[in-house]
C-alpha cells in the first residue's frame, strides 16, 4: 500500500514538472499558398486584391480573408475532413480550390493526449488558369506548398 502511495507521488510530481512544450507536436493543418504571373519567365509573385477568402461550407470554425492585398498566403484544412473547398473572391472573378489530404491521429503521451497529422496533400479541382503542388507535406518549415498561376 505504500508503495502504491509513492508511486502515485512520484507520478504525479513528475507530471506536474513536466514542460507543456514537450506536448506541442507536428500536427499542423495549415498549407502555404504563392500566387505567381501566368506565363512569366522567370516565374514573378504577385499581389492579388481579393474581396474575400473563405471555406466552403463552415465558414464559422474558420477565419475569412476581406479586402485584403497579398502574394503569400497560409490557410487551414478543414481537420475533421479529408477535403477542403476554399473560395476566392475578387472584383472580376470568383475561383475556388478543392483539396485532398490525409489524416491520421497519432498519440502524443498520456499527459498530451492524441493529435492529428496531416499529410498527402493533393488538389481535386481547381478554377485558376493553372497550379503546381511543390510540397504535398504539412510541415511549419515549408515556405510554399501550392503555387497558384493567376
Amino acid at each position: 500500500m505504500v508503495r502504491l502511495i509513492v508511486v502515485l507521488f512520484i507520478v504525479i510530481l513528475v507530471a506536474a514538472c513536466t514542460n507543456d512544450e514537450l506536448c506541442i507536436g507536428k500536427g499542423i493543418n495549415e498549407i502555404k499558398l504563392s500566387f505567381v504571373e501566368s506565363g512569366s519567365d522567370p516565374e514573378s509573385v504577385i499581389s492579388i486584391t481579393f474581396d474575400s477568402i473563405g471555406v466552403s461550407g463552415n465558414p464559422v470554425a474558420y477565419p475569412s480573408y476581406a479586402d485584403t492585398t497579398l502574394s503569400v498566403l497560409t490557410l487551414e484544412v478543414d481537420p475533421d475532413s479529408t477535403v477542403t473547398r476554399f473560395v476566392f473572391i475578387t472584383s472580376d472573378r470568383t475561383d475556388t480550390l478543392d483539396l485532398s489530404y490525409r489524416v491520421r491521429p497519432s498519440f502524443i503521451s498520456v499527459q498530451c493526449g492524441p493529435e492529428l497529422l496531416f499529410s498527402k496533400l493533393d488538389t481535386l479541382g481547381h478554377t485558376f488558369d493553372s497550379l503546381v503542388i511543390v510540397q504535398d507535406i504539412f510541415d511549419s518549415e515549408i515556405d510554399t506548398n501550392i503555387k497558384i498561376y493567376y
